[in-house]
């Protein structure tokens, strides 16, 4: 592989390798990164040099582009597995502040390597940082759909209390957020007055009513010395008429969940509920499944029979 540096414009030679290669940067999942292929690389590709290689692949700041290149050959697979990238990647999507190693040697979210992060974090889907949740509040259901991602989140009442019924109703209502990620390398066009609905367990349909929203927030920048505070993230009311969502970008729902009347704090609700199907469309649906009753009790506490207290994650 020739290193040095070639006259023609880095993003032309860039576009050039991929069509030459007929990779689809989208459909290579990150566990294909394993081995590389024996894919025999285009002139065009070979005359790129690792300078300008780790320049291209640093514009995409996403993890399946990088993993997509580590399949090409061996030379792409060590720039491509370049630390600053991964770095990068998983900075851009989750939104995170800290980069520090610990003492021990390994990051101080316990892999040793920036891939082996991202690896972790896409497995077990965790949700980004945003200014405008507490970056140890606990998401209690969780779905993803044509890589549209969505965290449901509850706005904590004092007591864990349901919020009381609005005049001329007689339901309580839990009060929760919905967190969106965009992780197609294409923008979504979304248009609102999509329907929701949460299903409990025994099939009965609860109506979902959205009472606000927030702005896109677009992905922290690689160096920001606070990711998660890119932007404020202040309530719009009504939801608007089309939503647009830039790639990695977040956007928070503001909704109200309209309970049984039987219901009377937000355990009792999340503990008999089964999945939020939410309508987006033209996308189609996401289903935020609730998570068990065992993950659910870890983070309430029963004081007394009127008192609840929630407790956040440890580790964020």
């Amino acid at each position: 592989m020739n290193h040095h540096l070639p006259t023609e414009d880095a993003s032309a030679v860039a576009a050039a390798g991929w069509r030459a290669l007929g990779i689809d940067r989208r459909a290579a999942p990150l566990e294909a990164a394993l081995e590389p292929t024996s894919v025999k690389a285009d002139p065009a590709i070979d005359s790129l040099g690792d300078d300008v290689l780790s320049l291209c692949l640093a514009q995409a700041r996403c993890g399946w582009t990088l993993a997509a290149a580590m399949q090409v050959c061996h030379a792409w697979r060590t720039v491509a597995a370049g630390e600053e990238l991964w770095e990068n990647a998983v900075t851009t999507r989750w939104r995170l502040a800290t980069r520090r190693r610990s003492r021990s040697g390994k990051y101080v979210h316990g892999e040793r390597s920036w891939r082996e992060v991202w690896r972790v974090f896409h497995r077990r889907r965790r949700r980004p940082c945003c200014a405008a949740l507490s970056p140890r509040a606990v998401h209690h259901a969780l779905g993803e759909s044509g890589r549209l991602a969505a965290w449901l989140l509850i706005n904590h009442q004092p007591a864990c209390r349901l919020l009381p019924p609005l005049d001329g109703c007689t339901s309580p209502r839990l009060s929760c957020k919905l967190l969106l990620q965009n992780l197609r390398p294409e923008t979504l066009c979304l248009l609102g007055g999509g329907h929701m609905l949460l299903l409990l367990r025994d099939g009965r349909p609860l109506a979902v009513e959205q009472v606000g929203w927030c702005a896109a927030v677009p992905p922290a920048e690689p160096g920001a010395a606070d990711a998660s505070a890119e932007v404020g993230c202040g309530l719009i009311s009504p939801p608007p008429l089309k939503y647009v969502l830039p790639p990695l970008h977040c956007m928070l729902m503001e909704l109200r969940v309209h309970a049984s009347g039987d219901m009377a704090f937000e355990p009792d609700l999340l503990e008999a509920a089964h999945a939020l199907v939410v309508s987006l469309p033209p996308h189609g649906q996401v289903q935020c499944r609730f998570e068990g009753e065992e993950a659910l009790w870890r983070h309430y506490e029963p004081i007394n029979s009127s008192f609840y207290v929630h407790h956040e994650n440890e580790t964020v």
